[in-house]
Formats: C-alpha cells, sequence, structure tokens
C-alpha cells in the first residue's frame, strides 16, 4: 500500500497518570522505549484485579498506522499461552484515537541483572535460560518469531519464574520467513543492534534462526557478562561491521576467571559458536535443538554440535565413570569400546535429528497453506488438512518414526482441541502404530498413549483406557524423559477412569497428584492445574463433600480466568464454569446451576459451534438440572438435542453412550411415558451391567429406573 506522509502527524497530547486509556486508568510510568512508553495501569471497571503494563506510542507516530499494526498484532498474538510469556492481555483506541496495547504486568528484574546480582552458578543460570528457550520455542511452534530478543526483554520473576516481553513486534512466518510491511519498510526494522542478526541487519526476511542467533548472544553476557565481540572503536558502523563479518571470540577467552573460563571452554564455546553463526544453515535450526545441547551439556552426556571425535566421546564417557575407570585398567578397555559404539549413535542421531528439523520446517508449510490469511480461497477442514498431511507424510522420505510420531501428536492434539475427536482419533490411532519402533521411555511415544486414553474417555470407551492408564502411567513415572505436563496429564486420566468407576477416594487421590506436578513443576497458572483442581472437584462431588466441592470448583474458575486473562469464553475456563454449576446443583442451588451451564453453552456453542462435543456434553448436564427441578419438557429437548450431538462422537457401544440414554430414558420415562422410555434403558442398562457389572451404583440406578418402566406399562387385556 502507499503510506501517506500525513498520518504520521504527532499525537495531540501526552499520557499523564489518572488518565483513562480504554477500560484501564493509567498509575505511574515504569519505562520509555524508542517507539513507545510503558504505564502501570488498573482496570476501571474492577473485573481484573491486577495490574497490567499499558503500552502507548510517543508522539510522533501515526494512530492510525498504529492501531492497523496493534490490531494485527492482537490477532496474532492471541494464540499465545505460555507460563513464560507476558500475555497480551487487550489493545484498541483510546477516546482521542490514540493505539494502546496492555500486557502482563511483569513484576521482575532482567535476567541478566538477576543473575549478577543473586551471584548464581553457571548451572542455575543456563537452568533460567531454558525457561526463555521454552518460551521462544511455542512461539516458534505457534508460528510467530519474536525477532527483539534481549535482556530487558526477559524478566525473572522473584519466585525465579522467566517471563518473556515484547511480542508485540513478533512476526507471523510465511513458509518458515517473515514478510515485512510497508510499515515495517517507512519505520525501519524493530531491532535491538547488540542482539540483532546479520540477516537483521541486512535487511533480509526472517526465520527462526534470527531468534537462535539473539538468544545466543544473550546466553554468551549471561556466563560472561560481555558481548560477543570486542570493538576497535565505539560505534554503531563498528557493530555492524562485526555483526556482519567477524567472528565472536570464545566465551572462554572474554572471563578472567580461571574456574570459569575451564567451564566455559569446550562445550559452552562449541554451542554458543553453533548458535552465532553467520552462516544461517550453519546455525541451530531451532531454538529447540539449542536447547537440547544445553540439556546435553548439563547432564554431562555428548552435545551434538561437538564434532564426534572418539577423544571427545570417550572424554564425556570417561567423566561420568571418573570411579570405575580408576578401579581398573581393564575396564578402559571397555570403555574404549563403548566410546566408539556412542560415537556411531551419536552420528546416527545427529542425522536424524537434521531429517527431523527438515520435517518440521514441512509440515508448517503444509499447515501455512491451510492458513486462513495465507491460503488462497475458504480455508480447509480439519478432515482436509489432516488427509494433506498424512497423503504427503506417506509419500515423502521420512525414515525416523520419532519424527513422525512427534507430528501426529501435535496434529491429533490441535483436532482434540477443536472438537473433531474422531478425526483426531485416526492420526493417534497412526501415531500409536509407530510407536512400535521407539523405546518404551521415549517422550515422544509415551505422549501418543496419552493422548490416545484422552480420545477413549471422549469416545466413551472407559474400560479400554482403565486396561491401559496404568501401565502408562508406570511407564511415565519411570521413565527420565516425560514431560510434567504429559505426567500431569495421565494421573488426571486416571482420576477420570476414577470416577466412572465411582471410586471417589481413588479419584480424589490421582486428581490430587495431578495438581501437585503441575503447581510444583509447571507453575499454577499452567492449564493442567486449573484443571487438575476440576478434576478435583467432581471427586469432591464424589465422595460427598459438597461444600469443599464447591469451594474447589470456585478455586478452578478463578484459576482458569487468571490464567486466561479473565477470558470467560476459553474452553478451559468452560471446563470450570460447568464444573462450577454442577457443584452448585450438588448443593441444593439447582435454579443457579441451569443459569450457568445454559452461559457457558451458548459461549460454546459461539467456540466451536452448535454440534460440537463439548456442547452435547454440557446439554446432558443441564438435561440432569432439569430432572431435578421437575422440568421434564425441558429434560426431554435437552437430552434429545445431547442425544443427536453425541451420538456421533461417543462410541454407541461405550458406557458413555450409556449415560446419554440413561438421561434421555428418564426424561421419557417422566414426560412421555414408559413405553417411549424402555428402548433407551434397556440398552443403557446392557451396556453398563458388560462395562461395570450389575451392583456399580450407575448399573444400579438404570436397571431400577428400567424396572419402573416395565411396571408401568398398561397391561394387556
Amino acid at each position: 500500500m502507499t503510506l501517506d506522509p500525513l498520518r504520521f502527524l504527532p499525537l495531540a497530547s501526552y499520557p499523564s497518570p489518572g488518565e483513562s486509556v480504554g477500560p484501564w486508568q493509567l498509575v505511574r510510568k515504569i519505562g520509555e522505549g524508542g517507539m513507545a512508553s510503558v504505564w502501570l495501569a488498573e482496570r476501571i471497571d474492577g473485573r481484573l484485579g491486577r495490574p497490567v503494563a499499558i503500552k502507548l506510542p510517543h508522539a510522533g507516530w501515526s494512530q492510525e498506522v498504529l492501531a492497523e499494526r496493534m490490531e494485527r498484532e492482537r490477532e496474532m498474538l492471541a494464540t499465545l499461552d505460555h507460563p513464560n510469556i507476558a500475555r497480551l492481555l487487550d489493545a484498541g483506541l483510546t477516546s482521542n484515537g490514540q493505539p494502546y496495547l496492555a500486557l502482563d504486568y511483569v513484576k521482575g528484574q532482567r535476567i541478566d541483572e538477576y543473575c549478577t546480582l543473586r551471584r548464581l552458578p553457571l548451572a542455575a543460570r543456563l537452568a533460567l535460560f531454558l525457561q526463555v528457550t521454552s518460551a521462544i520455542t511455542y512461539a516458534h511452534n505457534m508460528l510467530v518469531v519474536h525477532r527483539d530478543l534481549k535482556p530487558s526483554n526477559i524478566l525473572v520473576t522473584e519466585d525465579g519464574d522467566v517471563r518473556v516481553l515484547d511480542f508485540g513486534i513478533a512476526k507471523l512466518l510465511r513458509s518458515g520467513q517473515t514478510q515485512e510491511t510497508d510499515l515495517t519498510h517507512f519505520s525501519g526494522p524493530a531491532l535491538t543492534l547488540d542482539y540483532a542478526s546479520p540477516e537483521q541487519l541486512a535487511g533480509k526476511s526472517l526465520t527462526v534462526g534470527s531468534d537462535v542467533y539473539s538468544l545466543g548472544v544473550v546466553l554468551y553476557e549471561l556466563l560472561t557478562g560481555a558481548r560477543p565481540y570486542r570493538l576497535k572503536r565505539s560505534s554503531r558502523a563498528a557493530l555492524e561491521e562485526a555483526i556482519a563479518g567477524e567472528d565472536p571470540r570464545r566465551p572462554s577467552d572474554a572471563v578472567s576467571d580461571l574456574s570459569l573460563r575451564r567451564k566455559l571452554r569446550g562445550d559452552l564455546d562449541t554451542i554458543i559458536a553453533k548458535a552465532l553463526k553467520k552462516d544461517l544453515a550453519a546455525r541451530y535450526p531451532s531454538v529447540d535443538s539449542l536447547a537440547d545441547d544445553l540439556i546435553r551439556y548439563l547432564e554431562n552426556r555428548p552435545v551434538l554440535a561437538q564434532p564426534d571425535s572418539r577423544s571427545y566421546r570417550l572424554s564425556k564417557f570417561v567423566r561420568r565413570h571418573r570411579m570405575a575407570i580408576a578401579a581398573t585398567a581393564a575396564i578402559s578397555i571397555i570403555l574404549c569400546a563403548a566410546s566408539l559404539l556412542v560415537a556411531w549413535q551419536a552420528s546416527v542421531a545427529f542425522a536424524q535429528k537434521q531429517r527431523a528439523e527438515a520435517v518440521k520446517s514441512f509440515v508448517i508449510a503444509i499447515l501455512l497453506e491451510a492458513h486462513s490469511y495465507w491460503g488462497a480461497g475458504k480455508p480447509l477442514s480439519a478432515v482436509d488438512l489432516l488427509k494433506q498431511i498424512q497423503t504427503r507424510i506417506d509419500s515423502s522420505s521420512i525414515s525416523d518414526p520419532k519424527t513422525r510420531v512427534e507430528v501426529l501428536d501435535v496434529l491429533g492434539a490441535s483436532l482434540l482441541s477443536q472438537q473433531d475427536t474422531l478425526a483426531a482419533e485416526a492420526v493417534i490411532n497412526r501415531a500409536v502404530e509407530e510407536v512400535r519402533a521407539l523405546p518404551r521411555g521415549d517422550a515422544t511415544a509415551l505422549r501418543a498413549r496419552m493422548l490416545r486414553n484422552w480420545i477413549r474417555l471422549f469416545r466413551g470407551q472407559v474400560v479400554q483406557v482403565r486396561a491401559d492408564i496404568d501401565e502408562l502411567l508406570s511407564n511415565m513415572k519411570r521413565s527420565p524423559a516425560t514431560l510434567p505436563e504429559d505426567l500431569a496429564g495421565t494421573y488426571r486420566i486416571r482420576s477420570a477412569v476414577a470416577l466412572e468407576y465411582g471410586d471417589g477416594q481413588a479419584a480424589e487421590s490421582f486428581a490430587r497428584d495431578a495438581l501437585r506436578i503441575a503447581e510444583t513443576r509447571l507453575g499454577p497458572r499452567h492449564n493442567q492445574s486449573a484443571l487438575a483442581l476440576v478434576d478435583l472437584c467432581y471427586a469432591h462431588q464424589l465422595t460427598e463433600k459438597g461444600l469443599r466441592a464447591e469451594q474447589t470448583c470456585q478455586r478452578a474458575r478463578e484459576r482458569a480466568l487468571e490464567a486466561y486473562s479473565g477470558h470467560e469464553t476459553h474452553p478451559n475456563v468452560l471446563k470450570a464454569r460447568v464444573a462450577y454449576a454442577q457443584a452448585l446443583a450438588a448443593n441444593g442451588q439447582v435454579d443457579r446451576a441451569i443459569t450457568e451451564t445454559r452461559r457457558a453453552i451458548q459461549d460454546a456453542t459461539r467456540l466451536f459451534g452448535g454440534s460440537s462435543r463439548i456442547v452435547g456434553v454440557d446439554l446432558l448436564r443441564l438435561a440432569r438440572f432439569h430432572l431435578q427441578t421437575g422440568n421434564m419438557e425441558m429434560a426431554l429437548e435437552n437430552a434429545n438435542r445431547a442425544h443427536s450431538i453425541l451420538a456421533g462422537q461417543l462410541d454407541l457401544d461405550s458406557p458413555g453412550f450409556a449415560t446419554v440414554l440413561e438421561v434421555r430414558g428418564a426424561a421419557l420415562l417422566a414426560a412421555r411415558g414408559p413405553a417411549d422410555a424402555l428402548v433407551d434403558l434397556t440398552k443403557a442398562a446392557e451396556l453398563l451391567v458388560r462395562a461395570f457389572g450389575p451392583t456399580h451404583a450407575a448399573s444400579v440406578r438404570v436397571l431400577a429406573l428400567r424396572s419402573v418402566a416395565l411396571r408401568s406399562l398398561p397391561k394387556e387385556r
């Protein structure tokens, strides 16, 4: 587009404390940069009970152009939901037309100052840096590149939690690269020179490799207290020349402390040098790869950036087994042979990792083709996208099963989150087939099995889940590779199984295990923490702890709202809301429960459509509440709607579908008569007795309803 110079007239006024900015009131200025000032602000209407950071552009920037940019960034950044990312909460225009951004207010210190003031040892600094890589890897997986990573954009809270700021200048990736806009060309590239990559200085399209480079500079500075380049003169031009053409000095050469120099020399020198390569192809292909090598270093395993020499592999092996080597010379011969094997295995692993990175780029390109904004015409449906990805994977020369499983895991989880249970089932079943070629304790393999059990639960197949979940949980606890979110999720599945089998104490115990893992290893703001509280709420209801259930559900709802910035329509917030409604109903507040559930159904319908699984499940709950109040016509209406939705989502021979038949049968019995109800109740009883036996509470309940229906049939004359 053509830019109009008149659109860049100065803003009419400067902000001041007490001024209103949209629904926020400015308290005090807390920062200032080249483009904007940052203010501490509070919500005027009290809907968000914590302060936020408001970013306001300086005078001289066009309201119209920046508003357009902010709207575009808001749509993009709304997808970023990670515990180590300070999120965008709101964006808009003030009453006088000035654009603004509202972001998480993070009370913390710059990561470099935090490390320096606390004199953190090297391992602790690397642990903090790995939190940063987790956040950036997540952003890259969401197709967002940061473009301005530096210590001032990385804060550490008093609890030692990292928050990455300023995704407001991030860009979406198209085919693996960012595309500049007319605004960028007019105002200059968004970068901080000290941390800018060579391709940023050259004005080229950026990839994830640019963030890898910036993180390399940040890591260099965290470990040495210095910058990578020794400049001949102090000027911008000298720094640009160094970034573009000079090799950075080794980190070990930048420190005077002999002990630190020894620690940096070798692996860390090599890792940072690879992150700072001028040639993008020679750099780490992803932030995840950089993090993987740092973890290898911390675990005293060979790093992939190191040349695969025999002496290097042997030295790493000997360092891990120093006592055994000293005990007998004979073992050293064995270790030499073993080191050769390790070297060969590492070379194979490196080749597989390279192929894996290529496949990830391949899949990102496919997903971008289906992106609503970049694709031509109507976006692909989930099923069409699934077929396209499966076809391309089958026809490609991908020989690494771990990579295929990883891709299928991500795709299946995405489909599941979009309520497409059947498509997710096909993808995850394929992933589980591929798992056979992987080690039993492989994290990717374990995640595939966990996702299959979630899908089985959503399909009502609790018997199949029960047959697999204990072994899976045992494997996860034994494997050091298990991710904490996967372990917490598997404990939640185990809690759900216990609920279905009527074991409230076990359900409560497993939910508490999930909550403990989520809170201690992921943090209270993580989605698994909020959802584990929801599970605990249901367990309390089963053990007849009514007041505690209501309190737990209230806590879950508040935590979910806090985790998702007050957005009541986030799917995980919806889960907490309906759990709270069920707790209200169990405590006799059925009318409130009906109101809460209706609102949740309306929000879920707007979010996923009226035929989605979540709407069907909530309609079934609503039908139960109407049965409690004696409104049989409404109970039957909602039960029929739930049946029409869930008949296409649940396994029709599962105890999950028996629950649908039970509720509709009870409504039919009360509203229409025994003849209409008998078919549903008979089938429900058959399914429940087959799954749980005749003495299970659900079986007894449905058999009793069926007996009532049989006795109520008119006598034949």
